[in-house]
């Protein structure tokens, strides 16, 4: 009865849908343990099977059956038909690409900007075991977002993200890269299209977690964590819920301590519940981007409880002006022309903005900390009506603190 109660409310957001930009059309998905349970379901709404795997059942409907319509009947508590869900549409949270100027590091010039770059006094001390150019407060590819969040502190404490496993659901990853170290890559989507970022933007995303401590380009907030990559998006940076929910089971399954995923959509579905509570009870947060329409809108699936929603702020510490925000919002984070590992070639960088890139920052906070005590670091906070304010917040100590309220066990140093 809960999952059908929770369902009257995607379906408000389904009627309001256009069918084949925002949901695909004819199609509806099931979550279900076997496949006993998958071929019933088929059976009660007279639908073909897709494909069934990672806990997720894909179906479609049968000429003259709309997914408003099968929805309609999963949702009404007086009718005995199991839970389906429309399969709403979501896609990066990546707001825009930032060019970088010719006399920025692009991987075949990191020698020769490292060697001009003068050092700047920095708010926080650099640790001297790293020298990769983007950390040198002179390059115009400067990773700023170390300094905010303390990483050097985190560092010199050897909190770097060793043994800890995070898993990014994305677009996939540039595996080559010569920055980045990658323990698995899974295959997730609809079209079954390979685990290669053809976008970019999950090879961003894992650059600014992990970016190994090598000389090269730049240094990721947890640079010793093993990284898993999760591809749930096609070649245009989009994907359906099926197929996110089923790369979310995947890295529950593969029992990782931290999830980021930078995906949005305004549109609620409560089939994200259930896999929210999944990972709670396995005792893996789960990281999502807020979304980038500006207001107090929420975004999906950072706005499902049980899930740590990320908005961004700029480098003034105030909130970037593409970040949504409201009560749902958990943290804030550096997303605003964030450098970081591109899809270009193996050894290409890009600047990009969005609370795509701020989700990643915490995510490498929860994993590279593990979770350390630095000292209190002015944190932007983003209020329910959009301001921001300066807080004396350790933002690791407030990881563990959410994670101890939620239940997580935490080992602590």
């Amino acid at each position: 009865m809960e999952c059908k109660a929770a369902l009257g409310d995607t379906l408000d957001d389904l009627k309001e849908a256009t069918p084949g930009i925002d949901y695909n059309e004819g199609e509806v998905f099931a979550l279900v343990d076997t496949q006993k349970e998958a071929d019933i379901i088929a059976d009660a709404y007279n639908a073909e099977v897709v494909r069934f795997d990672e806990g997720v059942l894909v179906m479609d409907l049968s000429d003259g059956i709309t997914v408003e319509e099968a929805v309609s009947v999963a949702a009404d508590t007086s009718i005995n038909m199991p839970v389906v869900y429309p399969n709403f549409i979501r896609s990066t949270a990546v707001y825009e690409q930032v060019e970088l100027e010719d006399d920025e590091v692009t991987g075949d010039n990191v020698a020769e900007i490292a060697d001009e770059g003068e050092d700047v006094e920095l708010e926080y001390p650099v640790n001297s075991k790293y020298s990769d150019p983007y950390l040198n407060g002179a390059s115009k590819s400067y990773q700023w977002q170390h300094n905010v969040v303390g990483s050097h502190y985190a560092w010199k404490a050897n909190r770097t993200g060793s043994g800890i496993k995070v898993a990014v659901v994305d677009t996939g990853v540039i595996k080559s890269h010569e920055d980045l170290s990658i323990a698995g890559v899974y295959d997730c989507t609809d079209g079954n299209l390979g685990a290669y970022d053809s976008v970019g933007h999950g090879t961003h995303c894992i650059g600014i977690i992990s970016e190994r401590a090598n000389g090269k380009g730049g240094v990721g907030i947890a640079p010793d964590a093993t990284i898993y990559s999760v591809r749930v998006l096609d070649n245009s940076g989009h994907g359906s819920d099926a197929a996110i929910i089923r790369g979310l089971n995947k890295a529950i399954d593969l029992k990782v301590d931290v999830i980021s995923i930078s995906i949005t959509g305004v549109l609620y579905n409560s089939a994200f519940i259930a896999v929210a509570n999944k990972a709670t009870n396995a005792g893996i947060p789960i990281f999502a981007a807020a979304g980038n329409q500006g207001g107090q809108v929420n975004g999906y699936p950072a706005a499902i409880p049980g899930i740590f929603a990320v908005a961004a702020t700029d480098q003034n510490g105030l909130r970037a002006s593409f970040s949504n925000y409201g009560s749902y919002i958990n943290y804030s984070a550096p997303g605003v022309r964030v450098v970081s590992t591109y899809n270009g070639s193996s050894s290409d960088y890009a600047a990009l903005s969005g609370t795509s890139m701020a989700t990643p920052v915490v995510a490498g906070e929860a994993a590279g900390s593990k979770l350390t005590k630095a000292q209190s670091l002015g944190i932007p906070v983003i209020t329910e009506d959009g301001h921001c304010y300066e807080k004396k917040v350790n933002l690791v100590a407030k990881v563990v603190e959410d994670f101890v309220k939620r239940g997580f066990q935490i080992n602590k140093p």
